[in-house]
C-alpha cells in the first residue's frame, strides 16, 4: 500500500500510529494503534455509515456515493484501528468533471445550487457542471465523534500525496487529467457565537471576509475553521427538517489548502 509509511515511519509513528486516547487518566491511559489505509470494497459499509454525517447527505444514496469511494483507492484515506476494519474517519475527493453521471453526485449538485444565493448561482454551475468543473474535487471528509484531532492534519496531507502519486502513476492522458485538481469544494456545518471578533487595529493587516465571517462560527472541528478562512469564495445557507442546521460552502485553491494544512500541523 502506497500508505504503508504514514503508519509505520518512525519519525511520525506517535502522531500517525499510536494515540493516547484517555491522557486525562493517566491510570487508565488507553493506547490506540491507528493504520492509514487505502479505500477498497471490504470498507464500504463503514464508509457509507460515517457518510450520514456528512452535510448535505440527508436523502441522497450513500451507498452508491461510498462505492465512489471504495472504486477509487488511488485518492483516499480511511484511518482504522490496527488489526480491525473499523473506519475511525476517511478523507477522499472526487473530481466533479469526471464524476459527473453519478446519481448521488447530481443530487448533492442540485441541493447546492437550491441553497445558493441567487448573486453566486453562475459561478457555482461553473463550478458544478462548467469548465472550472474540470479541476474542482468535492472534498469528503467524516470521521467519529472523539476523533484524535491529531491525526487530521496528516489526513489533509495524504490527500495532496495520493494527489501526486496518482498524477506519477497515471497511465495516459486521461488518467492524468481526471488525478489533478486546481481546487476543492468544501462543505462545514456551523453554529454561530453571536458576536463578531475584532479585525485588530487599523495598523493592522485588512482581514479577509472569510476570516471576518468564520470569527463568529462555530465549527465541530478545527481543520474546517482553518480551511473557511482560506476559501475566496464561498456562501452559507440555513436547512430544515432531519438535517436542520447551518453550513458552509466553500472553495479553496490547491495552493490555499496545502496552506491551511501546514497551519493545522503548527497546532500539534
Amino acid at each position: 500500500s502506497k500508505k504503508a509509511d504514514l503508519s509505520s515511519s518512525d519519525e511520525d509513528e506517535d502522531e500517525l500510529a499510536g494515540i493516547d486516547l484517555l491522557a486525562t487518566n493517566k491510570k487508565d491511559d488507553l493506547e490506540v494503534l491507528f493504520e492509514f489505509r487505502d479505500p477498497k470494497e471490504t470498507y464500504f459499509s463503514p464508509i457509507a455509515s460515517l457518510l450520514g454525517d456528512f452535510p448535505c447527505t440527508s436523502g441522497i444514496d450513500t451507498s452508491q456515493l461510498s462505492d465512489e469511494i471504495c472504486a477509487q483507492p488511488q485518492i483516499g484515506t480511511l484511518v482504522c484501528q490496527e488489526e480491525m476494519f473499523d473506519v475511525f474517519a476517511f478523507i477522499t475527493a472526487l473530481h466533479l468533471g469526471t464524476h459527473r453521471s453519478i446519481a448521488c453526485l447530481d443530487k448533492i449538485k442540485t441541493y447546492l445550487q437550491e441553497s445558493c444565493p441567487d448573486d453566486k448561482k453562475s459561478r457555482l454551475n461553473d463550478i458544478l457542471n462548467g469548465t472550472e468543473s474540470q479541476g474542482v474535487g468535492l472534498l469528503l471528509k467524516s470521521q467519529m465523534v472523539n476523533f484524535p484531532p491529531q491525526l487530521i492534519p496528516a489526513m489533509h496531507r495524504s490527500v495532496c500525496s495520493d494527489i501526486s502519486w496518482a498524477i506519477e502513476d497515471a497511465e495516459n492522458d486521461i488518467e492524468e487529467k481526471n488525478s489533478k485538481f486546481d481546487s476543492f469544494l468544501f462543505l462545514a456545518r456551523f453554529g454561530e457565537s453571536g458576536v463578531m471578533k475584532e479585525t485588530g487595529s487599523k495598523k493592522a493587516k485588512k482581514s479577509t471576509k472569510s476570516e471576518s465571517l468564520a470569527s463568529s462560527m462555530i465549527f465541530d472541528n478545527f481543520d474546517e475553521e482553518i480551511m473557511v478562512k482560506a476559501s475566496q469564495w464561498n456562501f452559507t445557507f440555513d436547512t430544515t427538517g432531519t438535517s436542520a442546521g447551518r453550513f458552509f460552502v466553500g472553495l479553496v485553491s490547491m495552493k490555499e489548502y496545502e496552506a491551511s494544512i501546514s497551519q493545522m500541523e503548527k497546532l500539534f
